[in-house]
């Protein structure tokens, strides 16, 4: 039904399209909507004022929870036609849109949100991550809170604590990592997390601090491994044609919001990791350093799925090699 919905909504709004690009031609109000995950999003709450400030009132922008369009493939393809303006999320939501992307989510490969987004940016700058562009105009790329490994009874300080661990996790390359560590994986909805450790059924978790805290993880959980898993990409992109259709101040104005959105977005991040991390280590929740030794090892450990990740880039007819070089650069590995 919400694929049905979601159609019905392009199949109008592409026919109005060309009266919305007209309409930045002749200097009324552009209206635009911005697809993201959750309409009442923290991070995104300034972006009508700020774009409203910033374009002297010619760009008004409504957000719209994209759960309304359908799926997030749905939403990203909506604003790839132009039936919706703008589409803000991560692109592990939508893997076959941005197979470069997806390197950004290795484990123990970026090592931190800064270097994410510095990752992004360069390959842009090198002409490397068409697929960003592919019907779409950059706004500004972002990363996602860190995934981390939490544990319910023990510290895990070599890779041969992890034999024998039952451990929840849920993407692919999660999965393949804690199997490359000895760990027996559990999958699982969220939603049972919480009372499997309770019941001593998992004996650790992947997961956000953003996502423990809210859930109260730090009543049965004991020690976060302090060391970001990784974080993943995010981006803030806009219809290719729609921006085309702005002036050039208008152009300038939306690509300094994005520069104030990303900047908005990670002090955002950083005063929630900051909470959440105070009120959980004040529960009894102990955040423990790795030793240089054991974090060598992690990476050691997932070098295959680096060489994976090569290995399906260049099946796709991507130049890994380039890619790599690049973020490796950026990374300093």
């Amino acid at each position: 039904m919400k694929k049905l919905v979601a159609l019905l909504i392009a199949a109008v709004m592409t026919v109005s399209f060309a009266g919305f690009a007209m309409a930045g031609e002749g200097g009324d109000v552009i209206h635009m909507q911005l697809a993201i995950a959750t309409a009442n999003m923290a991070q995104f709450d300034i972006l009508p004022d700020v774009m409203k400030e910033a374009t002297n009132g010619q760009i008004e922008v409504e957000l719209v929870d994209m759960t309304s369009l359908g799926t997030s493939e749905d939403a990203l393809r909506m604003v790839q036609n132009g039936a919706v303006a703008m589409y803000m999320n991560s692109p592990a939501q939508t893997p076959a849109f941005f197979p470069v992307l997806d390197l950004l989510q290795i484990p123990f490969y970026t090592g931190n949100i800064d270097n994410v987004i510095a990752c992004m940016e360069a390959l842009d700058e090198a002409g490397l991550l068409e697929e960003t562009h592919d019907g779409f105009e950059p706004l500004c790329y972002m990363a996602t809170d860190p995934q981390m490994l939490s544990f319910a009874s023990k510290k895990v300080e070599s890779l041969a604590d992890f034999n024998g661990m039952n451990i929840r996790a849920v993407s692919g390359i999660s999965v393949q990592m804690l199997q490359e560590f000895g760990a027996n994986v559990v999958t699982m909805g969220f939603a049972e997390v919480v009372p499997a450790l309770e019941k001593g059924t998992i004996d650790g978790v992947m997961t956000s601090p953003i996502m423990m805290y809210p859930n109260h993880m730090e009543e049965c959980l004991k020690y976060t491994l302090d060391l970001s898993v990784f974080n993943g990409p995010a981006l803030w992109v806009m219809n290719k044609n729609v921006y085309d259709s702005l002036s050039p101040e208008l152009q300038e104005a939306v690509k300094e919001v994005g520069k104030t959105m990303q900047q908005h977005f990670l002090e955002i991040q950083e005063e929630q990791l900051l909470e959440y991390w105070d009120a959980m280590e004040a529960a009894g929740l102990e955040r423990y350093t790795p030793s240089d030794e054991f974090v060598a090892d992690l990476q050691a450990a997932t070098d295959t799925l680096v060489e994976a990740e090569k290995a399906s880039l260049d099946q796709q007819g991507y130049d890994a090699e380039a890619i790599f070089a690049i973020t490796d650069e950026v990374i300093g590995r």
